[in-house]
């Protein structure tokens, strides 16, 4: 749900009038202000040609910067592998800086506003939110998301402090849910659904927020990631959760056994 979060703070500062939806985004990020696109998405990286369009927030918004997952075997998800910026379930290694680095050195798969690639406009997304000059990414969405909604216990990483209140985290099974992190780990060892203080737009991470019934913002960056929720949760939703593990592994064992 990272994406949403930033989607609204964004739009909030377009009604504070600090950007505008169609504002080329080189003006805060001069890494992308030649930006080169290939002449199909497939194309060998040279085959590529000054970008026609400059990126603007609304491609962003949209996921139509030219940037994101590249679904098929092509010269360009090849170098993303090679660069450090594919899109994957662990956490990339890259810092934000290198990261945006390496990115806007690759050629667009479109011309921005012509197609639609997954992931990685948002993060760009974030780097400009933090270059505004309203403080960092994570004060920004502070200002304009989580301090408005009362939304206080939401952030990109755990305080150690407050680890111990983090559930384990489960995934889903043809037999039902399975614990896929325990607890104990999860309160011990480094969070790897956290970033930094100051938040990594380049990890592929979630947000981390309290809700007194269920998981509000999933953490999609987990080991193994399937469908999993790793979030601080009251005791009460924590009882609930295990309960209902509990449930359906008893239905789920009754319905074989009916079968068999």
């Amino acid at each position: 749900m990272t994406k949403p979060v930033a989607a609204v703070a964004t739009l909030r500062l377009v009604q504070d009038e600090l950007i505008g939806l169609d504002d080329p985004i080189a003006a805060w990020m001069p890494e992308l202000a030649e930006p080169r696109v290939l002449s199909r998405p497939d194309a060998a990286l040279s085959d590529s040609e000054p970008a026609q369009t400059p990126i603007t927030v609304r491609h962003l918004l949209t996921n139509q910067s030219g940037f994101g997952v590249m679904t098929t075997d092509s010269p360009l998800k090849q170098a993303m592998v090679a660069a450090g910026v594919e899109a994957g379930a662990a956490p990339v290694a890259l810092g934000t800086q290198d990261w945006l680095n390496a990115l806007s050195a690759l050629p667009l798969a479109f011309e921005p506003g012509r197609g639609w690639r997954y992931h990685h406009s948002f993060g760009l997304l974030g780097i400009l939110l933090g270059r505004l000059g309203r403080g960092s990414t994570q004060r920004v969405l502070a200002d304009t998301v989580f301090t408005p909604a009362g939304m206080a216990d939401t952030g990109f990483s755990v305080p150690p402090a407050q680890a111990h209140r983090l559930i384990a985290a489960f995934r889903h099974r043809g037999e039902g849910f399975e614990e896929s992190e325990p607890r104990e780990r999860a309160s011990t060892a480094p969070l790897r659904h956290s970033m930094s203080a100051t938040p990594n737009w380049s990890r592929h991470c979630g947000i981390i927020t309290r809700s007194s019934e269920r998981c509000l913002m999933v953490d999609c960056s987990a080991p193994n990631s399937g469908t999993s929720c790793a979030a601080t949760r009251s005791p009460l939703a924590q009882r609930r959760l295990r309960a209902s593990t509990r449930a359906s592994g008893r239905a789920q064992a009754g319905g074989l056994g009916s079968r068999s």
